[in-house]
């Protein structure tokens, strides 16, 4: 190992300083004989990071040293019968300005053996070895004096090379030191080996640092000790390694001038087993901190859960406080501990002291007020009977047990009467009670009075709207007990609500299927259907959301049908919807033709029209009441009638010789019709089945396009602008927990009612324009789908998409798959699903909105180790865009899924994810960087650019160390600031092992975690220090990309 002889900075260095070259995680060093002597040996050990190292050392007959960290909770002499020996220490470098940390392993001469030395650690370190001379510290005569108010003096003797610390610590009257608890995270006593809580003594307040002999002379008091009695320590550290303390007998008492007045107290118990406190805020104070003692005899004990600090925000200079119930004692990990309460029955008492909070305040806080003994009384709270009435109202129960008042009017009326009072027995409480009436938590009218004089009884008359409501009683006796009395009313004087999707009138409906009922209306309200007003349907709405969808078949579909929808609910009451609905047929009416029946025993005609299709067809009876008559006639007699009752018009000639002309016309939209005319020779010369050809109106009509809110007209534009311009747009609207298809040109999108909460609309566009979308294809891959792109109003994240595809295409199936299409890179990315060939249609399920087509592609590898994986999607979808590589070996490609990610590979992995340039090589920041391989320069370097990568200080500078494997901390800290580093949104997830997180790691992880992106393993952990897997961070790259990608910006 290659050494360089230093010149050491303490006087008693008496040996060379051994200064490896680099880190390694073991070495050795050799004692010979210019080690004898008086000399022990000082091995000090440097490392990097935050965790110190695990090291184990063997002398040359490789027996084992025991190493003995140094106990900071005992006293040097309790330290040196352990035989200590082991020091954590840091200190910044004077000629680098960097910190270093390090560790001492002190080895005492009559320990030492010549001969080799052995040195293993678990992570890598450098190390410095030294000779000191053998010593120890000592310490008398420690005297101290004040010297006026605020100046103290102190004199003692010690080594005079020995490094002396003075601190004031507080004591008793005895001038013992005071002793303080050692608490656990969750605030409980730790307890030594016998069962004893540990107690130490309290560290003090360091006022000053000296060399050897030297002496403190009307040196000032530091302003941060606060008032109090104390006595004097002295800390001696000889050659960096040997320590001794020793405490004077003088006691000091010190009044700081910065000590904040002792706030005036006053507690009282208040009635329903509370206790109140209020303190006076003294000037300079911020607040006061109250705690509440259970009082038993003379001993005290603190109730954990109710103390706390009480702040003085309004400046009112007073603030108060009131301890009463039950609450949780949790742990620090938010978990409960136990429970604590106020117990009516016992006796208290509160102390205060007040405190400034202000940052960078110099006051202490004051000393404690502490109230008198406060014995809490035993509740007698009023009780009372209470009556409300309203209309029909009726007392029911809800599913879940809960009772209510069930009423049809608006207006109710609240009666009580106080029952547990006691005129004969003038103290009792509740002759005296005051009664406050609430509804839906606002006070309604004044506080009633009620006392001997003004009776025990009570009422108010109101009325709220429709809707549940809460009527709370509060009843309050003199004493402050209260009871509370609450009623719940559902008031339902309104009819039924109904709120249509469909029908509505002038909608279409399919005779093959029937027509559609899709509303909202009142939970477990009753829904009466009728067409042409005979009931067909009478069924319950029986979702919570009111909705009620149901497809309503028409035995013999007419021109048009007249559609009632009547909604009553619990109470009764009921609206209707009337819609004329118009059968779909229309839709290829081309024509229309006037047919006509001789009425039996008479010479006049029934005329009626039937629709005919392109073909000549007949579709449909048309109503004689869509139609328009005209009758042309020169016989005064001759009449045409079209009256409600008859099912047709009936023409009555005048004579049999008489001439006539009918004409019926079907207007369709304004300004296009069709008509048909039926003349006076056709009868007895034609039959019935051979009319004229009919006669057809023409002309134009507008179309109305539907109307959206802008925000929809936004996403229609962006969706437009994303496409070619033979794209098809259209917008579908969606309904709370009713599933939704919306279709375009056989594309469909599907999404279930459980996944839409609310309202919301869908924007979809189909392109069958592949070649517009050229540019964005490898090579290799082609388009063989229409490009449809999607996004939604609200958020939603769970889409079943069906895509056709061309099932002629001659490829291997392994080649075809769904794509999604990144913007940012411009490249499209493989997402799984299922490929039916057979049928020519891709299908997927998935979280994310945007632009999406089926594509051959052999631009990917074809990984050997990956099939059959949980991973597997992940892995060819970012090898699919070319953003990972394995290795060719053996004639294949593999992925090694299951190995341990190095930084080098994670960072690339990383920089290709976010498609930054690679074309910088400047890795000058590194100190390691001899160590890259060629491959890893230009990823570190651009990930160095951009701010991710930082790499960590140690002896020898920065460095990256890209050939080490990256911890899931490390990973989840370099995915944050590449992909949410101005994400404010972080909620802190409870895994078992969150102390195991590194400090600089904790928001990259709290936010990848409370995302969803990284899960933790099962049992609740999340193994921050162990190595990530190269699946893994293919799985949370493949996440990072889909959630930040910005097709469509919202």
């Amino acid at each position: 190992m290659s050494t360089s002889l230093i010149k050491y900075k303490n006087n008693y260095q008496a040996g060379l300083l051994y200064i490896p070259m680099q880190s390694e995680n073991s070495f050795d060093f050799n004692i010979d004989d210019s080690y004898k002597g008086d000399k022990d040996v000082v091995l000090k050990i440097y490392y990097g990071g935050d965790t110190a190292p695990q090291l184990g050392i063997k002398d040359p007959s490789n027996a084992p040293y025991t190493l003995v960290p140094y106990d900071y909770s005992k006293t040097q002499e309790d330290n040196n019968i352990a035989g200590a020996n082991t020091l954590p220490g840091e200190r910044e470098n004077s000629e680098t300005g960097v910190k270093e940390k390090y560790v001492y392993v002190t080895i005492p001469a009559d320990k030492l053996i010549q001969g080799t030395w052995k040195v293993e650690s678990n992570i890598p370190v450098s190390y410095t070895l030294l000779t000191v001379p053998t010593a120890s510290p000592t310490l008398s005569n420690i005297r101290a004096s004040k010297n006026g108010d605020e100046n103290i003096n102190v004199s003692w003797n010690a080594v005079a090379e020995s490094d002396i610390t003075v601190s004031m610590v507080p004591c008793d009257d005895s001038r013992n030191p005071i002793k303080s608890k050692v608490y656990d995270n969750n605030g409980i006593p730790v307890k030594d080996k016998d069962g004893k809580e540990l107690l130490i003594d309290m560290p003090g307040y360091i006022i000053a640092q000296k060399k050897g002999n030297e002496s403190l002379l009307n040196e000032k008091i530091p302003v941060i000790v606060p008032s109090g009695k104390y006595i004097i320590k002295i800390d001696s550290l000889l050659n960096s390694t040997m320590f001794v303390s020793a405490y004077g007998s003088d006691i000091i008492e010190f009044t700081n001038p910065k000590t904040l007045a002792q706030p005036t107290l006053t507690a009282e118990a208040i009635g329903n087993g509370a206790i109140k406190a209020s303190a006076a805020v003294p000037p300079n104070a911020t607040g006061v901190i109250f705690d509440i003692y259970l009082k038993d005899g003379d001993s005290e004990e603190k109730i954990k859960g109710f103390s706390g600090y009480i702040g003085d925000f309004d400046n009112k200079g007073e603030v108060s406080a009131v301890f009463r119930g039950e609450t949780n004692i949790l742990d620090s990990q938010g978990n409960v501990m136990g429970k604590v309460s106020i117990e009516p029955g016992k006796t208290y008492v509160i102390k205060a002291t007040a405190v400034d909070l202000k940052e960078g305040s110099s006051y202490h806080k004051s000393d404690v007020t502490v109230s008198g003994p406060i014995t809490i009384p035993k509740p007698v709270p009023p009780q009372a009977n209470i009556k409300i009435t309203s209309g029909d109202s009726e007392e029911k129960v809800n599913d879940r047990g809960i009772p209510y008042i069930q009423t049809n009017s608006n207006e109710f009326l609240i009666e009580y009467e106080i029952t547990n009072y006691d005129e004969n027995n003038p103290p009792c409480p509740n002759n005296e009670v005051d009664v406050r009436i609430l509804i839906d938590n606002l006070q309604y009218g004044e506080t009633l009075k009620n006392d001997a004089t003004t009776g025990y009884k009570g009422y108010a008359l109101t009325d709220i709207t429709d809707g549940e409501h809460f009527v709370d009683l509060i009843f309050t006796n003199k004493d402050g007990d209260k009871t509370t009395i609450t009623k719940k009313l559902s008031i339902d004087a309104i009819p039924a609500d109904i709120k249509i999707s469909s029908p509505m009138s002038g909608s279409k409906f399919d005779p093959t299927e029937g027509v559609l009922v899709d509303i909202i209306s009142d939970a477990r309200a009753k829904i009466h259907i009728y067409i042409d007003d005979v009931l067909v349907v009478e069924d319950d709405v029986n979702v919570s959301s009111g909705a009620y969808k149901k497809t309503i078949p028409i035995n013999n579909p007419q021109y048009s049908h007249t559609v009632k929808i009547k909604a009553t609910d619990l109470n009764g009451n009921s609206t209707e919807h009337i819609a004329t609905v118009i059968n779909k047929d229309i839709d290829d009416i081309e024509g229309i033709k006037l047919k006509a029946m001789k009425v039996a025993g008479s010479n006049s005609l029934q005329l009626n029209a039937v629709a005919l299709n392109s073909n000549n067809d007949e579709l449909l009876t048309v109503p004689k009441e869509n139609l328009k008559w005209t009758l042309s006639t020169g016989d005064s007699k001759t009449a045409l009638v079209v009256k409600p009752g008859n099912s047709c018009a009936v023409l009555t000639p005048g004579y049999e010789s008489s001439d006539y002309a009918v004409m019926a016309e079907l207007n369709i939209a304004p300004g296009y019709s069709f008509r048909d005319i039926y003349v006076s020779n056709i009868v007895g010369e034609k039959s019935e089945e051979d009319p004229q050809p009919p006669s057809g109106g023409g002309g134009s009509g507008s179309v109305l396009a539907p109307t959206y809110p802008n925000n929809i007209n936004e996403l229609i534009r962006i969706l437009k602008a994303n496409m070619s311009p033979s794209a098809k747009v259209e917008t579908f609207k969606m309904y709370a927990h009713i599933d939704s298809k919306a279709q375009l040109a056989d594309n469909i999108i599907y999404l279930s009612g459980n996944m839409i909460p609310s309202e919301n609309y869908l924007v979809m566009g189909v392109d069958e324009n592949a070649l517009y979308y050229a540019n964005t294809l490898g090579e290799d891959g082609e388009i063989i789908s229409n490009v449809i792109e999607f996004i939604t109003e609200k958020e939603l994240s769970s889409f079943l998409i069906a895509i056709p595809f061309d099932k002629s295409i001659d490829t291997e199936d392994k080649d075809l798959g769904l794509y999604r299409y990144i913007n940012y890179l411009n490249k499209w990315l493989y997402m799984g699903g299922e490929i039916n060939k057979a049928q020519g249609v891709a299908r997927l399920n998935t979280k994310y909105q945007g632009r999406y087509a089926a594509l051959k592609n052999t631009d990917y590898k074809s990984f050997t180790d990956v099939p059959g994986r949980w991973s597997e999607v992940y892995i060819i979808g970012l090898s699919s865009a070319g953003l990972v590589d394995g290795i060719y070996q053996n004639n294949k490609f593999i992925f090694m899924p299951g190995k341990n990610t190095t930084r080098g590979e994670f960072v690339k992995m990383l920089v290709a994810a976010k498609g930054l340039d690679i074309g910088d090589t400047d890795v000058s920041m590194f100190a390691d960087r001899k160590n890259f391989a060629d491959w890893m320069i230009p990823y570190a370097a651009a990930a160095a650019k951009t701010g991710w990568l930082k790499g960590a200080m140690t002896s020898a500078g920065v460095e990256a160390r890209l050939n080490d494997f990256i911890t899931r901390e490390d990973a989840m800290v370099l995915i944050y600031r590449a992909f949410f580093a101005t994400s404010t949104e972080r909620k802190a997830i409870a895994f078992l092992d969150n102390k195991d997180i590194a400090s600089y790691a904790k928001n990259g992880v709290d936010y990848l975690t409370s995302i969803g992106v990284v899960n933790g393993y099962e049992g609740k952990t999340l193994k921050p220090k162990k190595p990530i897997t190269r699946e893994e961070v293919a799985k949370i790259i493949f996440d990072c990309i889909m959630r930040c990608d910005a097709t469509i910006p919202r």
